[in-house]
């Protein structure tokens, strides 16, 4: 976490000196630096095929269309998930409650694990985030976040992304 504040302690740097620093960040994440709240739809543009999945979780439905009846859904969802979540990465499950692992999807419990699951994508990068704005903080003042959009942030950090022709 020292190397996420010290690169949020760059960061600030960079837009208080007019320098810039090639760093590609998600437009989610230059919006939680100024402290904003992320909802889920903005997430689900970087992660289609989770959100995919939910919905048709959610709707009680098959990825094909496929109306379940509650024993289908039961039978085809409790052998493969469980009240975690591995972010992409199969070897690390991550459990979304207490117990997670030894709970089964079940069609009554669909809409409580798509909130879950939902919440842990949320909130997946809190800690990196939190340790980047406590470093950007300490160049820049909290009262200018304020007044900042991402995209204008991300401006004062990195610069211009597409560096125009006649300037070349």
């Amino acid at each position: 976490l020292s190397l996420y504040e010290f690169l949020g302690q760059l960061m600030g740097a960079c837009a208080r000196s007019q320098e810039t620093l090639s760093v590609a960040l998600a437009p989610i994440v230059w919006k939680q630096l100024l402290g904003r709240e992320v909802q889920w739809d903005e997430v689900a543009e970087l992660e289609p095929a989770v959100a995919q999945e939910l919905a048709a979780i959610e709707s009680g439905l098959a990825l094909n269309g496929y109306s379940y009846t509650e024993k289908e859904f039961d039978e085809y969802w409790s052998t493969e998930k469980d009240f975690t979540v591995s972010f992409g990465e199969p070897c690390r499950q991550v459990a979304i409650m207490s117990g997670g692992a030894s709970r089964k999807l079940t069609f009554r419990s669909r809409l409580e694990y798509t909130r879950l699951v939902k919440a842990a994508y949320l909130h997946r990068f809190d800690k990196q985030i939190s340790a980047m704005r406590r470093g950007l903080l300490q160049y820049l003042p909290e009262s200018l976040l304020l007044l900042w959009r991402g995209d204008e942030l991300e401006l004062a950090v990195a610069g211009e992304p597409d560096v125009p022709l006649d300037k070349l």
